[in-house]
């Protein structure tokens, strides 16, 4: 399992090189969001949330294959693993089921096996107009600056680490 998830960690790592600085400045934002709960227990600040929280759900939403169909075949050696990983796919079933895509477990040997053909399109005109409504937002902009202007008086430096 730990294998599994290492292989896939470093996949992920290595598509997102490009964006690496970008992703780090974000985790920064969402860890100094944590810190701070008594400032976005305000009204104004739960409102600008949830909005942020709708836009990236539509975007999310927009990146999501349309179409698919494959199979999956999936063991780890250890059939609890096996059945841990497949309580996953269960929890994540309506996001692939519809797109008939089957996923086979096997219990008794390791084996990755796939095929898969999915479908679907990114709208440039979505994240743009997301990205819109997020900066018209006046207080969304006070929250990140409040937290950015924080994060420099600690003299962390630029990307918060």
């Amino acid at each position: 399992m730990e294998e599994l998830i290492r292989s896939l960690w470093e996949l992920l790592k290595s598509g997102f090189t490009a964006a690496g600085p970008a992703l780090k400045r974000l985790w920064a934002f969402l860890l100094s969001l944590r810190q701070e709960s008594e400032y976005l227990r305000r009204p104004e600040n739960k409102r600008s949330l949830q909005k942020l929280k709708r836009e990236i759900a539509k975007v999310l939403s927009s990146l999501l294959p349309k179409k698919g169909k494959g199979w999956l075949r999936l063991g780890l050696g250890d059939p609890y693993e096996t059945g841990r990983v497949m309580e996953l796919f269960a929890a994540l079933y309506p996001l692939y089921g519809e797109k008939r895509i089957e996923i086979q477990p096997e219990f008794s040997e390791r084996v990755l096996e796939t095929r898969m053909d999915v479908k679907g399109r990114v709208y440039v005109f979505t994240l743009l107009s997301a990205a819109l409504r997020l900066f018209t937002d006046r207080n969304l902009r006070k929250m990140y600056r409040h937290f950015t202007e924080e994060r420099y008086a600690d003299g962390r430096g630029e990307n918060g680490l």
